[in-house]
């Protein structure tokens, strides 16, 4: 099903990204890595920072030697000082901010680390390129959990009130506040938030998500054991919600775009309605796709004693609008290609060259 793309829809623009230095932080995470070899692809010069640790054992970073593509720097972005001076030194043209302590349930054990992570960084990076006027802009990734969820169901605008019950998401609405702040100074680069929900692909071993749950459960034949069924995300693939990144930054941060460099929003990337699945149903359609396997209800008396939003959904009708974007892949196109990148690399294909072949089908 790879090679099935949207027509008339946005593709990046190698003449936009030859030898533009972008800096990445969060290089080292799932959607970091990729994001990175897209660049490395598109001509881009790629300098990354992130923590000294590993994201995860295994990793995608190290199994693809992304590291062989982008200069990599190891600081953790609450330094301050240090993240300043590394930013100085390499001197870029955009920054695209991913770093974060990105999941919920460990939010709860580690409220402190979760604010400082995703509130003070933010904080860190936007102060850091302040005054620096070869920065052209600045992409700064926060989450569909940023808005306040009365769990109705509804999918949430751009212009929707901020807020969280739970320390993860009360992070990513403070730090859309941060974000704002910053936007108000004159000093300032354009800022431009992105949100986005749940997300597919190959090459994700984190803790406590549920592809890589799937497939550790699979892969070592046991059912796989979901906390909560009837939970209900928009779901989309990696390469749908990245592309969504490099659109704003074509679109808003070229000297000839339409809305002319320096324009502040933000903007939602997500699927329509039809693929806004529950948690069983996207597990469902993951076992058919890997050709084995069932799942079993892991919830305490059918709820989570971590509270987390019963449903979420992102309207990317802006998105769509002002930079041409939509979902490329259906879902289920989303998750074939996501379970046969975990079967090709379990059976020894290199991890990079997954994902370039699905980067050239995405692109078509």
């Amino acid at each position: 099903m790879e090679g099935m793309v949207a027509e008339g829809s946005f593709r990046p623009s190698p003449a936009f990204w030859q030898d533009r230095r972008v800096l990445i932080t969060g290089h080292t995470g799932f959607k970091g890595s990729w994001l990175s070899l897209w660049l490395a692809r598109l001509g881009a010069n790629v300098i990354g920072i992130s923590l000294q640790e590993a994201v995860s054992t295994p990793n995608l970073f190290d199994l693809a030697g992304m590291s062989e593509l982008s200069s990599d720097i190891r600081c953790d972005l609450r330094d301050a000082q240090m993240l300043s001076r590394h930013v100085r030194d390499v001197k870029p043209d955009l920054v695209f901010h991913l770093a974060a302590q990105p999941l919920v349930r460990r939010s709860y054990r580690q409220p402190a680390e979760t604010f400082s992570s995703n509130v003070q960084g933010t904080a860190n990076i936007l102060e850091a390129v302040r005054d620096l006027e070869y920065v052209t802009g600045v992409i700064a990734v926060t989450s569909d959990k940023c808005y306040l969820n009365d769990n109705m169901g509804r999918q949430f605008y751009e212009t929707d009130p901020l807020g969280g019950h739970d320390p993860y998401s009360a992070s990513k609405a403070a730090a859309e506040m941060i974000i704002a702040g910053y936007r108000s100074l004159d000093n300032s680069p354009p800022i431009i938030s992105v949100r986005a929900g749940n997300i597919v692909g190959g090459g994700d071993w984190g803790e406590d998500r549920l592809i890589p749950d799937i497939v550790r459960a699979l892969a070592e034949r046991q059912s796989v054991v979901l906390r909560n069924p009837t939970f209900i995300r928009p779901w989309q693939h990696l390469l749908d919600c990245l592309s969504g990144y490099l659109a704003v930054a074509e679109v808003h941060f070229s000297k000839t775009s339409a809305q002319g460099v320096g324009y502040d929003g933000v903007y939602n990337f997500g699927p329509s309605s039809d693929f806004t699945l529950t948690v069983g149903e996207i597990t469902d359609r993951f076992i058919d796709a890997w050709g084995e396997g069932s799942w079993r209800d892991g919830s305490i008396n059918g709820a989570n004693s971590e509270a987390e939003a019963l449903t979420l959904g992102l309207n990317p009708t802006k998105a769509m609008t002002e930079l041409n974007w939509r979902p490329q892949w259906q879902i289920n196109q989303a998750i074939d290609c996501t379970a046969r990148w975990y079967r090709e690399q379990a059976s020894g294909t290199n991890a990079r060259v997954l994902c370039e072949r699905q980067i050239a089908a995405w692109t078509g």
